[in-house]
């Protein structure tokens, strides 16, 4: 805490903004920039955004909603929030006034969730992407169909499944897709892959509900 509350002191900072679990080191740096004599510092804080799990958006939980998510992933990251946790998203999220949130969280919890996944979507990606991502998610999860824009990746025979999801960008490293297959959630043509050593076979892969891949053996 002294030595991030420092920053403050060099920077001599008039106000610090941070997430309320930054608090006590941003007061450091409120009290290190009394001792040295330099202005005073106003400290606000912000709510902790929660990440799919209902914990603090953390990298190291892998429930973080990325900014350059696509959009089809993350229109169904934000679909799989916990519900008590929509009005706070609409809230640090989107710009939709909070007296109209609290008429949306009155309806359907699937509908105020579609919108809260429209609004958070179409911020960063646009609203032609977000009416796709929303079509795809219809499509996939009320229709029970494939999403029309399944990659599709040619691999050697004898290729680890685990590296083939990791080069084509379905998991962020070998070790989250051994983590994930063994916890069931791999499956090539509906078929629940055991093995977090077991090779490539061809077919339709999905890894969790929202991620596909089309492979083809060589």
């Amino acid at each position: 805490p002294l030595m991030v509350g420092y920053d403050s002191v060099m920077l001599d900072v008039d106000c610090e903004m941070g997430g309320s679990d930054q608090y006590f080191n941003m007061l450091c740096g409120k009290t290190l920039q009394k001792a040295f004599g330099k202005r005073e510092k106003f400290v606000l804080t912000t709510k902790l955004l929660e990440g799919t799990d209902g914990r603090k958006m953390s990298k190291s939980y892998g429930n973080c909603i990325y900014l350059d998510d696509e959009p089809a992933d993350m229109f169904g990251k934000v679909m799989s929030v916990n519900d008590d946790q929509m009005e706070s998203c609409f809230e640090c999220c989107t710009d939709i006034p909070m007296d109209e949130v609290k008429k949306i969280l009155k309806g359907n919890p699937r509908d105020a969730k579609a919108r809260l996944a429209y609004e958070i979507t179409s911020i960063y990606h646009g609203e032609k992407s977000a009416d796709k991502a929303s079509e795809g998610f219809d499509k996939v999860f009320k229709g029970k169909e494939l999403p029309d824009d399944i990659a599709e990746v040619t691999v050697k025979e004898g290729a680890l499944l685990v590296d083939v999801l990791l080069e084509n960008g379905l998991v962020s490293s070998k070790s989250e897709a051994r983590r994930v297959i063994e916890q069931g959630g791999v499956k090539i043509d509906d078929k629940t892959v055991t093995s977090a050593e077991a090779k490539a076979k061809e077919g339709i892969c999905k890894v969790g509900k929202r991620k596909f891949l089309k492979i083809q053996i060589t």
